[in-house]
């Protein structure tokens, strides 16, 4: 192999590419089930069950000091935390292959920026201003561009680009848990529909797998070809 290419891929990345790329969605299976069920769950209840902002207003029954302070503190896993997190998990484990973890993240940003500005979308505090919204103590509600949720999307971006790098069954569990938290937060606390949140997991899914599946495939083509078979 070119030294030049084997500075970027580690012994996890070539497996992969060896077993003809199955290794990118083989490593996660048990998150992206996780994540495939909570979609389904969640879209099943706003088509089929629920009003626009009913998720909003049903969490707002539940409000208690100590209860907002930490589904305000897990909300705020789901920024800065998360992507620091994320880059020191992969410096630790994956240090050879920043490129696609750094693409993935970048790209999940820009993707989430492009679509709030495309939509535009109003949030729960202008939609239910007449219901008169709960506000957790030292937070703002903001009003525009709820369409996708960003933290949701960080979450779930951050999750699997580090279940990429490295898994296991517990790994993709916690790592789930955590996602789903941060996102459900979002709604807990009158910043996002869940309509936003279903489609930031999905972008936050998605864009680390096509990065992930597009470098491997980048990897397998500049192998020599005595090296392929």
């Amino acid at each position: 192999m070119d030294p030049g290419v084997s500075v970027f891929m580690d012994h996890r990345l070539r497996d992969s590419v060896r077993s003809g790329g199955k290794g990118t969605l083989e490593r996660i299976k048990l998150f992206l089930y996780l994540q495939f069920f909570f979609v389904l769950a969640w879209t099943i209840y706003h088509l089929l069950i629920a009003q626009k902002g009913s998720l909003v207003l049903y969490f707002q029954d539940w409000y208690s000091p100590v209860l907002n302070q930490v589904v305000k503190f897990i909300t705020d896993l789901g920024t800065v935390p998360m992507i620091t997190g994320t880059l020191l998990y992969c410096l630790i484990h994956y240090w050879r292959g920043w490129a696609p973890v750094i693409l993935s993240l970048l790209v999940e940003g820009l993707a989430i920026f492009g679509l709030k500005e495309i939509f535009g979308l109003f949030r729960p505090s202008v939609v239910l201003a007449a219901e008169n919204l709960q506000i957790v103590e030292g937070l703002s509600l903001h009003c525009c561009n709820s369409f996708p949720s960003g933290h949701t999307a960080s979450a779930f971006a951050g999750v699997t680009v580090m279940l990429l790098v490295r898994s296991n069954i517990w790994l993709q569990l916690l790592g789930f848990i955590l996602a789903a938290g941060i996102s459900l937060s979002r709604v807990y606390l009158a910043q996002h529909f869940i309509e936003d949140v279903i489609a930031g997991s999905i972008i936050g899914v998605m864009v680390p797998i096509f990065i992930f599946w597009l470098w491997e495939r980048r990897m397998k083509s500049r192998r020599p070809q005595d090296e392929r078979v």
